[in-house]
């Protein structure tokens, strides 16, 4: 067998080797010829998976190391019996230490405690319930919206989106990209929406730069507290003009974790074995051992969850590197290149937490509860 595999997918060809021969392209170079002889693709979202690029090639199976999958025509996969694998849930993690970062970073940029605020959540798949878990360890009250989810849920706990809106101090949005069917995502945050936000509010957004009108959040800027956006419409092409009223920006990063982006390689990895019968050999575990446990050490005297997750993750360092969008000849595939030569970092998980006195049972307890491990050293 024969795989085409977007080069940016970590670990894809050593993962796919057992199962033929790979072949690394960068994603521009995957065209209609580079997949005559493919029996598979696998891709990220800047692949566009069409029947132009499909028809005449012998494809049978498409993985797409992502959780979404709007790039992606399902009704002609269907119609031509193309097995398609996605990642779900492979990068919840990191988008909501993505958000734990970015909150406390703002706290400490604006010296107000956001502990003890309200959190809205719209979307609570995989990642929302990531994101839950997260905020509520460090003290956060959190409210779900999720309209397809509490259909078909007995949970009578979900919120109206007017509800949520209208009593949250910080939203955050989680939901895939869809133009049709009964609960449409995209422009879901629009004009009429943020004109009835409490003064003050946070709008984060980590899912996709269309589920927020660009244009009515500018408008509303002077009303809203802060605004954090790691997705944009147009993108690469985003508006400078947005760009400059954000407080903390990112190149659509959100969600790339080194352990993230392993864990959907070792997903469409496994679905193809499936598909294929053919018998898995390659795990992640063995991706990430070389890299070993990263350790921090803590300060006396100051907060410690703060510390450890701001230590773990530099959030500005991103910020800045997108604040030069403007300033290029060729912005467009600046944006792209910060996202395909982007440093995965690691999430809390890997890291070992050192300190120079003994930690409170309290301490010890929510550091473990966002997943940091203690050394006993």
């Amino acid at each position: 067998m024969k795989f085409i595999a977007d080069k940016a997918i970590p670990y894809v060809k050593e993962a796919f080797s057992s199962l033929g021969e790979v072949h690394l392209l960068p994603a521009k170079e995957i065209t209609p010829s580079a997949l005559q002889s493919a029996t598979g693709l696998l891709v990220r979202t800047t692949t566009k998976i069409t029947p132009t690029l499909l028809n005449g090639s012998g494809v049978k199976f498409v993985g797409t190391a992502t959780i979404g999958t709007d790039h992606i025509d399902l009704p002609y996969l269907a119609d031509n019996r193309i097995h398609l694998s996605s990642a779900p849930g492979c990068n919840a993690v990191a988008v909501a230490e993505y958000i734990l970062t970015a909150l406390f970073t703002l706290e400490q940029k604006t010296g107000v405690s956001l502990r003890k605020r309200t959190l809205g959540i719209i979307g609570a798949g995989n990642t929302g319930s990531a994101l839950k878990k997260k905020v509520e360890a460090i003290g956060m009250r959190c409210l779900l919206n999720d309209p397809p989810l509490a259909e078909i849920s007995a949970d009578a706990s979900f919120s109206q989106l007017n509800e949520l809106i209208q009593t949250a101090d910080i939203i955050s949005i989680h939901v895939p990209l869809t133009h049709t069917g009964k609960h449409p995502t995209f422009h879901l945050i629009d004009e009429q929406i943020l004109g009835q936000l409490k003064p003050g509010t946070i709008i984060i957004n980590t899912s996709r730069g269309e589920t927020l009108d660009g244009q009515a959040l500018k408008a509303n800027r002077e009303r809203l507290g802060a605004i954090i956006l790691d997705v944009w419409e147009n993108e690469p092409h985003i508006d400078p003009e947005l760009l400059k009223g954000v407080d903390i920006a990112s190149p659509h990063i959100a969600g790339y974790s080194l352990e993230g982006k392993i864990r959907a390689t070792e997903m469409i990895y496994r679905a193809a074995c499936n598909f294929f019968k053919v018998a898995a050999t390659w795990k992640s575990e063995d991706a990430l051992a070389p890299y070993g446990f990263p350790e921090l050490t803590l300060q006396n005297g100051g907060q410690f969850p703060e510390q450890a997750v701001m230590q773990a993750y530099n959030i500005w360092e991103d910020d800045k590197r997108l604040r030069l969008f403007p300033c290029q000849d060729h912005p467009g595939e600046y944006f792209a290149d910060l996202r395909n030569n982007y440093s995965f970092r690691r999430e809390f998980s890997s890291f070992r937490v050192n300190i120079g006195q003994e930690l409170s049972v309290q301490d010890r307890q929510l550091l473990a509860r966002i997943e940091f491990k203690i050394s006993n050293n």
